[in-house]
């Protein structure tokens, strides 16, 4: 969960609850839950050269998204929204370098620390599978 903002009104923390992030062609897709207490509703960022945000209450809950919007300023939420998506994006694209030469994927085991230059650490226990697979 990201904290983004506190709404104007009754000064709620305004959060984001990732559910899901994809590769797609030209960058990211973030998926999840925006909501500040009294309103939850799902917001798809996309990232990339420009960031593009989807509410899906503009079709489903148009009332309710209103209501959220009374209470907390639209282009405050979607720049934090932005920001926020920018930097899980740059997370996951460090995270993606920091495996030298080797799928991420491949071993979930494996956690690095990435502030300071210490070696791998196992994070979850030995792997049931040989490493090279």
């Amino acid at each position: 969960m990201i904290y983004l903002c506190n709404s104007e009104q009754d000064n709620l923390a305004v959060y984001l609850d990732v559910h899901a992030m994809k590769r797609q062609e030209r960058g990211f897709a973030l998926s999840g839950t925006l909501g500040d207490g009294h309103y939850e509703g799902d917001v798809m960022v996309e990232v990339g050269l420009d960031v593009d945000i989807t509410f899906a209450d503009l079709w489903l809950n148009r009332t309710g998204l209103q209501t959220f919007f009374d209470r907390v300023d639209r282009n405050m939420v979607e720049s934090a929204l932005a920001e926020a998506a920018r930097t899980v994006v740059e997370g996951e694209t460090e995270n993606t370098r920091s495996c030298s030469g080797r799928s991420c994927d491949s071993d979930p085991h494996v956690s690095t620390d990435r502030r300071t230059s210490r070696p791998p650490i196992v994070s979850s226990g030995e792997a049931l599978w040989p490493s090279s697979v």
